[in-house]
């Protein structure tokens, strides 16, 4: 496991705090380092440089990637600096995105989604 942030949550977000981008390519580095690594499932990611870094850490590794595009809390506080773009250059034929409705209304651009009856 790569820690991108860490949390401080209950019933409400007491505070969140970004890992620095170095940091979380050095976990990355770990991990290779200890063997091969089978599959990439990110949640929370706090900003961009984060992200970028996730990605060129990662660079060359051909595995399924599943993303939960985690940018609010259960209580709607902010948790990531991330726009809806950010999560297109994630888009492939080996990425699963898996947004719950929220993430889902927030990915497209709507209010919300409906669910179905």
């Amino acid at each position: 496991m790569v820690a991108a942030a860490v949390t401080a949550q209950g019933r409400r977000t007491f505070g969140w705090s970004a890992v620095s981008p170095a940091l979380v390519a050095a976990q990355i580095r770990a991990l290779r380092e200890l063997g091969p690594i089978d599959a990439v499932k990110l949640g929370m990611i706090p900003g961009a440089a984060q992200l970028r870094a996730v990605r060129r850490a990662l660079d060359g590794v051909r595995v399924p990637w599943v993303v939960d595009p985690v940018v609010r809390a259960s209580t709607g506080g902010r948790l990531s600096g991330l726009g809806r773009r950010d999560y297109l250059p994630l888009a492939g034929r080996e990425v699963w995105l898996t947004p719950n409705a929220v993430e889902a209304a927030w990915l497209l651009g709507v209010r919300r989604i409906e669910e179905p009856v």
